[in-house]
């Protein structure tokens, strides 16, 4: 992820669990220092003990951070 602009490939559902699924083909350039995120709705849809949800933003704070 470059610094203040993540891009999203897209939102392709879940990998490998219907056989006859299709999925969008999507190109991407990576470049040196680039970060590659994959993820899952458990990540982003996981509530605290407020019952909050981390959401896409923490996520990309995260990333940013790490």
């Amino acid at each position: 992820m470059r610094i203040g602009s993540p891009r999203y490939a897209g939102n392709s559902g879940v990998l490998g669990v219907i056989e006859e699924a299709v999925y969008e083909e999507t190109h991407l350039q990576m470049l040196p220092g680039d970060t590659l995120v994959l993820y899952t709705d458990g990540i982003t849809e996981a509530h605290n003990a407020q019952q909050q949800m981390f959401g896409v933003n923490r996520l990309e704070t995260v990333c940013r951070n790490t």
